[in-house]
């Protein structure tokens, strides 16, 4: 949340418009103003005095009679009782005179004080109700203008406003720059603001070493000497600081935060007589340690960029500056810095080691690329004249990639009046756009007018943006900017003209097949539930197969949820434990979503995939007086898979015996179909189920949706077949094999010796015991043979039955039952 002074605001950007009109504009610009804050409390008749004379009180030892001017023109004076112990000869003081009106409506009048006479009050600022705590009266600078009106020379009828802004607007993060918005949304005139090159008056120096050119595009720096620590910030900078929401420090560190606020480009002062050596721009090293600004020591980590000197590192680069090397009240030489660090370099810095500055906030989100010394003068021009001191000359050190980085930020964008009208399908006036974009601040190079054939198709322009816009890259942006500086309110409400053409072929399969998936899930008992994508990574350890592949989150929102997950497991198992936890002993949830999976090291973007998957906990069926409880099994929940496997068409699933970390490895299986892993299938696994607080027998499945639904897609397409009207003739099959082959392999084996008319093939029953050799099971079999255009005969059907026996025999070495 940013705290933006009117009043500063105004000495930018004079303008007529009242308060709500600037909220207005610039809410309805996208910069949003989430509310307005009085200054001060309400008071009145409330002047500026000046001391002349103090008597003690004849009738009372802790009081004192002073005679106060209050008119500028005028030698008299009023006479009050006061009993304040720091009121002296030659103050400037806030007087309250009769009839004044302070906070909690108390008023001032004339009154005796122990038989004098007081015609007012000499006021602390506790009594005018802006600090909660104080002792004596406000002692006021000594240029206070007598008898002015006290909040006309402080300035308290301003108020503060409240910018809440989207991370892409950094470069409004400043007075300046929301002035600069202010001016090209209402066509205002900007502040002329030229500061002049200080003289340089002494010739020391510091070295620098740029050695993380990706993460650091700009260093300047200067040395300032001989500056007076006993010097005071003056009443209107630490006014302007506290109404953004900053405390006075000293002189040199309010400086550096006044221009943090004014011109958006932080800065850091280092004590020179603590500074070793050269400073490196450099990235931290392992087990490094920094003792920052607040007292806290942190151990750095190796991505995070550090300022170091040759004894270590003394600043976290673009968070905050190091405690050993800060500037105190004694310091008199200091090095000012002033940097351009790159916003990934510095994003997600402050939250990792638990800070939040204003420094990391604008560096995070980018700042002017351009404004390094422009600010480093301006602070240097406000350090001499208000504590005095001698200046170096600057040092600057640039990125040796900086070409490249200015291209990038400061990209040619080439925008034709009618691609602009294309995108926003309305006339948009061709008056209006090159003042709107030389008012952002842009350079615009208007390239003509093409003409194709009879048809003006419209002007062009070559436009590069201002080095303080890093959002504006493509000419959609800059369209963006077009229509958002001449007004959303004036964009013409109508209904689109659209040719709708309904999705085709797998397509409409992939849309359609979610939808009935889920609704065949709720007939069978689901509840759909929504979980996060970010994942604990301690929990998703326990439950993923993939982890070497994982995608960590760069700005997690908190260490629990600093994962993308892997499978919709997670979530899914988190809903299971929190209602358990509130007595749900019996639960049937699905979910349907994003899974993600880094490609390679070099790839930026992960692997979406679309999953399914669902958890079954509890009993299968209410617990009721004729029921007994009868707990949910590995064949319960495989048969819902089945049903929903029916549903897409698919049959031909191999359910093959497999390991997974997540599930129980005695009842386990992983779905295949033509050779591609479908999806899981199990009982979770006991040290899963501790890693999640689980308790009783808990069964999961997940299915690769996208899978799924190109199958059914090509299982639709197929040209359709009437039924036979032929009769079909069954045989049964008996065969032992050994334990390791599973039934899968003996059907894909049958199918495999590709016997003529076989329709269908099923597994009726498994038998291991009494007549079967130890080390072997019985499968038993029904097979269906059909002719589409005849009857078959038993002889034809005898001689499949023999090549499949054969086959079996020959391949997995099995054993006619008899």
């Amino acid at each position: 949340m940013m705290r933006i002074s009117e009043a500063w605001l105004r000495e930018w950007c004079d303008n007529s418009l009242d308060t709500s009109a600037i909220i207005n504009t610039l809410t309805m610009a996208g910069l949003e103003i989430d509310g307005v804050e009085a200054v001060s409390s309400v008071f009145s008749g409330v002047v500026i005095g000046h001391v002349r004379q103090v008597f003690a009180h004849p009738n009372a030892d802790r009081l004192q009679i002073c005679h106060v001017q209050v008119h500028p023109q005028s030698e008299d004076f009023v006479t009050i009782v006061c009993g304040a112990p720091n009121v002296a000869v030659g103050q400037r003081v806030a007087v309250a005179l009769p009839g004044a009106l302070l906070p909690n409506d108390f008023a001032i009048t004339a009154r005796t004080v122990r038989q004098v006479e007081s015609h007012g009050m000499l006021c602390s600022q506790v009594e005018l109700g802006l600090v909660q705590s104080n002792e004596g009266i406000w002692e006021l600078p000594s240029d206070a203008p007598i008898g002015q009106d006290l909040r006309v020379y402080m300035q308290y009828d301003d108020k503060v406003l409240l910018g809440d802004f989207t991370p892409n607007r950094g470069d409004c993060l400043s007075v300046r720059g929301l002035a600069r918005e202010l001016s090209a949304l209402c066509s205002l005139s900007l502040k002329t603001w030229n500061v002049d090159t200080v003289v340089v008056s002494s010739q020391n120096q510091v070295s620098v070493d740029i050695q993380a050119p990706q993460a650091c595009w700009h260093y300047f720096g200067r040395v300032i000497e001989n500056i007076d620590p006993q010097l005071q910030t003056p009443l209107w900078m630490v006014e302007k600081l506290s109404r953004a929401g900053l405390r006075a420090v000293n002189p040199v560190v309010d400086i550096t935060n006044y221009v943090l606020l004014e011109l958006g480009q932080p800065l850091h002062a280092y004590d020179l007589q603590q500074l070793q050596g050269e400073l490196r721009v450099r990235m931290a090293r392992v087990d490094e340690s920094l003792l920052l600004l607040d007292e806290r020591e942190v151990k750095l980590k190796a991505t995070s960029l550090v300022i170091a000197d040759d004894a270590g590192a003394i600043a976290l680069a673009g968070v905050m500056g190091g405690h050993t090397t800060r500037v105190t009240q004694a310091s008199t030489r200091i090095f000012l810095e002033c940097a351009c660090f790159a916003p990934r370099a510095i994003a997600g810095q402050a939250r990792l080691y638990g800070l939040q500055t204003d420094a990391a906030h604008r560096f995070e989100r980018g700042v002017d690329i351009e404004g390094q010394l422009l600010a480093l003068e301006y602070a240097t021009h406000l350090l001499i004249q208000l504590v005095g001191g001698q200046a170096g000359p600057i040092t600057q050190k640039h990125s040796s990639s900086l070409s490249t980085i200015e291209e990038a930020q400061r990209p040619n964008i080439v925008l034709s009046e009618e691609r602009l009208q294309q995108v926003l399908g309305f006339d948009f006036p061709s008056a209006e756009i090159e003042p709107i974009l030389i008012r952002l601040g842009c350079l615009v190079v208007e390239k003509g007018t093409v003409n194709e054939g009879t048809v003006n198709e419209g002007a062009t322009w070559l436009i590069t943006p201002p080095s303080y816009r890093f959002d504006i890259q493509r000419d959609v942006d800059l369209i963006e900017e077009l229509v958002r500086v001449y007004g959303y309110d004036k964009v013409p409400s109508r209904v689109p003209l659209l040719t709708l053409q309904p999705p085709q072929g797998e397509q409409w399969h992939a849309t359609q097949s979610l939808r009935q998936a889920q609704s065949l899930l709720v007939a069978l008992g689901y509840s759909e539930v929504m979980t996060y994508s970010f994942v604990d990574p301690q929990l998703q350890g326990a439950l993923s197969i993939d982890m070497d592949r994982v995608v960590n989150v760069i700005n997690p929102i908190s260490a629990d949820l600093s994962q993308m997950r892997t499978n919709l497991w997670v979530g899914l198992l988190k809903t299971v434990e929190r209602n358990q936890k509130r007595q749900v002993e019996s639960i049937k949830l699905f979910e349907s979503g994003l899974t993600f999976l880094r490609a390679s090291e070099s790839t930026l973007l992960p692997i979406q995939s679309l999953k399914i998957a669902g958890v079954w906990a509890g009993d299968q069926t209410p617990l009721r007086w004729q029921n007994k409880p009868q707990p949910v099994d590995f064949f319960a929940i495989k048969a819902d898979v089945e049903r929903l496997l029916l549903d897409f068409a698919i049959a031909e699933v191999e359910w093959r015996k497999a390991e997974h970390p997540a599930l129980h490895p005695g009842q386990s299986a992983q779905l295949m179909v033509n050779g591609s892993v479908l999806g899981w299938l199990g009982r979770v696994h006991p040290s899963a189920l501790k890693a999640v607080d689980l308790q009783g027998n808990i069964y999961i499945f997940e299915l690769d949706f996208d899978l799924l639904a190109v199958d059914k897609a090509q299982e639709l397409s197929k040209p359709f077949v009437e039924a036979s009207r032929f009769p079909e003739i069954r045989r049964d099959l008996a065969i032992c094999v050994a334990n390791t082959i599973s039934s899968a392999q003996v059907m894909s084996s049958i199918r495999e010796a590709k016997v003529a008319f076989l329709r269908d093939l099923k597994l009726f029953d498994v038998y291991q015991g009494p007549g079967v050799v130890d080390g072997h099971k019985s499968l038993a079999l029904t097979l269906s043979f059909q002719h589409h255009e005849r009857t078959l005969t038993e002889l034809e059907a005898e001689t499949s039955m023999t090549s499949i026996r054969q086959h079996l025999i020959a391949k997995l070495k099995a054993t006619l039952r008899e």
